[in-house]
């Protein structure tokens, strides 16, 4: 089995339940090191029936070396598996694709 370059931490909205601030600069400040990979995961309640939205961020420290277009890959890939609300599974796929891509 193999495993990823970079350890991934995943923090989903009770991560950021007593945050006002705006949600891609606070993921920002979760990375804690250079060489770290972060998701995280923002789910708003659905008024209407239907899954949940969602907001994903993927963000790497300065010492990961994956391009903007991977990131953005494994966002899709998220966002795809998601549909459904499964987002244990659309997270996992994530870092999947990020190991594929080269993390």
């Amino acid at each position: 089995m193999q495993t990823l370059s970079y350890p991934v931490t995943v923090y989903t909205t009770n991560t950021f339940s007593q945050s006002d601030g705006d949600f891609d600069l606070l993921v920002h400040s979760l990375v804690t090191g250079p060489r770290m990979i972060v998701i995280a995961i923002d789910v708003k309640p659905q008024p209407a029936p239907g899954p949940p939205q969602f907001h994903v961020t993927i963000v790497g420290g300065i010492s990961v070396p994956l391009t903007d277009p991977q990131y953005q890959q494994a966002i899709n890939v998220f966002t795809q598996a998601a549909q459904t609300g499964g987002y244990i599974k659309a997270t996992i796929a994530a870092i999947q694709t990020l190991h594929t891509e080269g993390a």
